[in-house]
């Protein structure tokens, strides 16, 4: 006769199928429906089937709700599999049942950090160190909601006390390692991700972020051999996979780079919304509509409006959706699509790709990277509500931009502190014109009271992101800015274009072939940090062409 003990023992033998056909009987046996519904969540976990192991488990606690191991066991899985909301109100009954429950704690603090309640998320991971102040584990957990909350040196404190606890934990010396990377401290990441590697030369999310360093360093066959030994170890690891793009297309290897550029498509939170809805694999549907979804940054969006035409190509019609700030620059800038909308809130089932895949489902090298700009065209009209403001008694009109979004994970890298542009600001008959938007402004205060740059933020693009912007551009004679959107709007105008590139730049522009823009001329770095040696270059260049 069949018994929970035996669905147990299958279990713990492998014998997954078997232990499953015990439970669905046991299911029928009143006294002992919960602990088989239970043992059933279990087992589909086992198989990976995830939504059926939430489904059971939830049964399971439904049938017995003062089974407060059943719900931790339930909060754990919902929030392994990225529904922190499920998860909540289970973890929050075990946390009220046993207020020092340090596992419920924790976990609770990561279901808070998954939702972005970041103070929440810090404040029970403290009430989980209290709880138990000597795990290593849980001071590590206060850490990663620091990080996630943008904290990073609380962050790499709290990983620095987690191996005070544990120093020989090659998942806690990682963490350490995570942490120094995103506050920029490329050597120290690099040493702890090698410590983690002698610890476990199989652990992958160190090799994975050891080769993260060295392509910031631009050591990138280096990065690609890491790389490609994570996915040795793990074939599944999307984010090393996606980690090898973007080296791989730093090299200028477009094929394969942009083929693996498609893991990011496997990464979550996207592989939700990768489920639904009809995806276009660049085949032929000449009576199909095709909706392209715009994704990442607006920077990203305008830069990659290049390949619309060619997708367009091979269906019916398409209908371009976008981050709807975006929409009336390109409703009035961008006439490749047939129709312009916003992205929807819920993914929905058309034919549908991601604009960032257009490049791998068209399969493109470098030969349509500049064939198709300029693709954005301003009208004579609203090109004059701004000529009046323009009329400069110097005769070189310049725009700058220096900042980009400080959100982005490597801005420092790519953003330029003001007063490092100063000996191009200092220079005789130019007019300079600010193009910046919120971020970045506050610094032109502390300039020296001789520099003139004239300030439009107040009066820029209220009616969208970067209409008055394009208006201003093709009055310009040149536009210097650091690597952001304001670029990629330069280069879709034809607007002459002088982009300033960190030392290792982003693997857009990092190979040579990377002539996305013909109006376009890069300066770069000489030495990591150091702005003011690219603001002599380009001024000795004005000067002397």
């Amino acid at each position: 006769m069949e018994s929970i003990a035996q669905g147990i023992s299958l279990l713990e033998q492998g014998h997954v199928d078997a232990a499953i056909s015990v439970c669905e009987k046991l299911v029928e046996d009143p006294n002992q429906k919960a602990d088989a519904l239970h043992l059933l969540g279990v087992a589909f976990a086992h198989q990976g089937e995830a939504e059926q192991a939430v489904s059971f488990m939830n049964d399971a606690v439904m049938a017995d709700p003062s089974n407060y191991e059943r719900r931790f066991n339930l909060g754990l899985l919902a929030l392994e599999t990225g529904q922190p909301e499920l998860a909540w109100p289970h973890l929050q009954a075990v946390v009220h049942q046993d207020p020092q429950n340090a596992d419920a704690l924790a976990c609770l603090g990561n279901a808070f950090s998954q939702v972005g309640r970041h103070q929440e998320a810090v404040d029970t991971h403290e009430k989980a160190i209290h709880a138990c102040p000597s795990s290593g584990p849980l001071w590590s957990n206060l850490a990663s909601a620091y990080l996630a909350w943008g904290k990073i040196e609380a962050g790499e404190a709290g990983a620095t006390m987690a191996l005070k606890y544990q120093p020989e934990s090659a998942e806690l010396v990682h963490n350490l390692g995570r942490a120094q990377l995103l506050g920029n401290k490329l050597e120290d990441a690099q040493e702890n991700f090698l410590e983690a590697l002698r610890i476990d030369p199989e652990h992958v999310k160190a090799r994975c972020n050891y080769a993260v360093t060295l392509r910031r360093q631009g050591r990138y066959a280096q990065a690609q051999d890491e790389l490609e030994e994570c996915l040795r170890l793990d074939p599944n690891y999307f984010e090393a996979e996606w980690n090898l793009s973007l080296v791989e297309l730093s090299r200028g290897d477009w094929k394969a780079g942009w083929q693996h550029y498609e893991a990011r498509r496997s990464m979550e939170p996207r592989v939700k919304k990768e489920r639904c809805g009809q995806v276009w694999n660049g085949e032929l549907r000449p009576e199909d509509t095709l909706y392209i979804d715009a994704e990442q940054g607006l920077g990203d969006t305008i830069q990659f409006l290049r390949y619309i035409s060619a997708a367009k190509a091979r269906v019916d019609q398409v209908i371009l959706r976008v981050q709807p700030k975006l929409i009336p620059l390109l409703k009035s800038c961008f006439h490749g699509a047939d129709c312009i909308e916003a992205l929807p809130e819920r993914p929905t089932d058309e034919l549908w790709a991601p604009l960032m895949s257009l490049p791998h489902l068209l399969q493109t090298g470098a030969d349509l990277l500049a064939k198709e700009a300029p693709y954005l065209k301003v009208s004579a009209e609203q090109q004059m509500a701004w000529t009046d403001r323009l009329t400069a008694e110097q005769p070189l009109k310049i725009g700058i931009a220096w900042q980009g979004n400080p959100a982005y994970g490597c801005d420092q890298d790519r953003s330029i502190p003001l007063e490092q542009l100063t000996p191009l600001l200092e220079m005789d008959g130019v007019s300079f014109y600010s193009l910046q938007k919120y971020h970045g402004t506050e610094q032109i205060k502390a300039l020296p009271a001789d520099i003139q740059l004239e300030n439009f933020e107040s009066e820029l693009d209220e009616n969208g992101a970067f209409v008055d912007t394009a208006a201003i551009l093709p009055q310009l004679d040149l536009v210097i800015c650091s690597d952001s959107a304001i670029a990629h709007l330069a280069g879709a105008l034809g607007v002459p274009c002088y982009l300033m590139l960190s030392k290792t730049p982003d693997w857009r522009w990092a190979h040579p072939s990377a002539q996305w823009y013909p109006n376009m001329r890069f300066y770069g770095q000489a030495q990591a940090g150091n702005w003011i040696s690219v603001a002599e270059q380009i001024k000795e260049d004005l000067i002397n062409p």
